[in-house]
């Protein structure tokens, strides 16, 4: 079955693969795909594994597993020397998967000599065909995060985060409801949020006293603002509910590289039974690209979303929407009428 590698959201590879569970007990199936990313020195042959058992043959209901085997690539020099094309900032740094449109898990990846594999873990997954039905046709996405920068550039960014995660000289603690803290540097923040570098002018209240209460974000969350802000990068994968939670305090801080990885991790989570209330989001956030892109789907989907009880909430609360939709609808529809 075809595997097709491209660009996903946030800079990510993805690797969507087209395979097949047959109806037996056990069943392994695999695949494999040349992956280029980058650099040369980053070029692996990827192995894509499936194993499927039956957990109850009655109720047609299996559990699958899916892992990921990374081969280095390597070349032949002049002389006959062979030299392998992997550096470690190039290698993967996480992988997370779906299965036919599920949510997003991260893969855990195996530790031990040598090895370079991810694995999901067990997944249910039920046969809703007859048993009559020899295989099923089955879509597993992945998405995966590479190392991009060198040794010493990797250690540079880990001092300063690290100077935040073991909260280390801090001169600005922030206070939430329930008495918890987070310490930070003013000096940090305000190099990377202009809202911070005017919080933090001498004259400024938190700038004299060191302190800055917090009362409309939560504290994980803030949290990984803060992560964020020292790293460039997440501490923890995003979810769908805390997207939208960093983009309104990436938003409130003007931390603009924050909000647009959420709107590009958002953008992959797009479904019949969310995509409405995306397409709200980004209106109110006045955000045109997911707009555009949550318009897109639902004319694709038109007549499945059309009977979502969200799609009178749409046309009632947020007319202008329905009547972009709509149209959208309408235009996709007589599209295709011409193409047939």
């Amino acid at each position: 079955m075809p595997v097709t590698v491209g660009e996903a959201a946030s800079g990510l590879t993805s690797i969507v693969w087209k395979t097949k569970v047959k109806h037996v007990s056990q069943y392994h199936t695999n695949e494999k795909v040349q992956l280029n990313r980058f650099h040369p020195c980053a070029a692996y042959t990827v192995t894509c594994h499936l194993y499927s058992q039956t957990v109850n043959p009655k109720k047609n209901t299996y559990e699958i597993e899916l892992y990921l085997v990374w081969h280095r690539q390597s070349t032949t020099l002049s002389g006959g020397e062979v030299s392998v094309k992997s550096e470690n900032h190039h290698r993967p740094f996480a992988i997370w998967g779906s299965v036919d449109g599920s949510d997003k898990f991260k893969l855990k990846e195996l530790r031990g000599a040598g090895k370079k594999e991810w694995m999901s873990g067990l997944i249910p997954f039920k046969f809703s065909r007859s048993s009559k039905e020899k295989s099923l046709p089955l879509t597993c996405k992945f998405w995966v995060e590479f190392e991009t920068f060198s040794r010493s550039q990797k250690n540079a960014l880990k001092h300063v985060k690290d100077l935040y995660v073991q909260q280390s000289n801090c001169d600005v603690q922030f206070r939430f409801k329930g008495r918890e803290q987070l310490g930070a540097h003013s000096v940090i923040l305000a190099a990377r949020s202009p809202v911070f570098a005017a919080m933090f002018q001498h004259n400024m209240k938190e700038a004299i006293t060191g302190e800055v209460d917090i009362e409309d974000i939560q504290p994980d969350i803030f949290d990984q603002l803060l992560h964020y802000i020292y790293s460039g990068r997440m501490s923890k994968p995003m979810t769908e509910a805390s997207a939208h939670l960093l983009y309104a305090a990436a938003d409130k801080y003007d931390i603009a590289d924050l909000k647009k990885d959420c709107v590009k991790f958002l953008l992959t989570c797009v479904r019949v039974d969310n995509v409405l209330n995306l397409m709200i989001w980004s209106h109110n956030f006045s955000i045109t690209k997911a707009k555009e892109a949550t318009v897109a789907f639902a004319a694709r989907h038109g007549k499945e979303i059309c009977k979502l009880e969200s799609w009178e909430s749409l046309t009632k609360n947020y007319p202008e929407l329905s009547v972009l939709a709509t149209r959208r609808m309408m235009e996709n529809m007589f599209t295709l009428i011409v193409k047939n």
